[in-house]
């Protein structure tokens, strides 16, 4: 299950990250791990050139992508509940707002 669910969480990160209007932004570095602490809070941030989101779901990503925050309904539970640990790295400097 895990398996597929960081597969989905890849993917899903991939097309929302990849909208960049004078070409699409891609990634040097990825890296997705599943977080298992336990812990309800998370943190994300975006700095020119790097994403990284620590303890976040997936609908807490597709929020930061899509802002200002809009309502997503329906989904998978677990898109609420199973928390990931994401640092995407660029090349060059894209602005935040690129980078989510």
């Amino acid at each position: 299950m895990i398996r597929m669910t960081s597969a989905l969480v890849v993917a899903s990160i991939a097309g929302l990250l990849a909208q960049e209007p004078q070409g699409p932004l891609t990634f040097d570095v990825t890296s997705v791990k599943p977080n298992t602490s336990g812990e309800q809070g998370g943190s994300s941030s975006a700095r020119p050139g790097r994403y990284v989101g620590i303890n976040v779901t997936l609908r807490r990503v597709m929020g930061l992508a899509y802002r200002p925050v809009q309502e997503f309904a329906g989904g998978p539970d677990w898109i609420n509940t199973e928390r990931f640990d994401i640092e995407g790295r660029s090349e060059g400097t894209p602005t935040q707002p690129q980078m989510l």
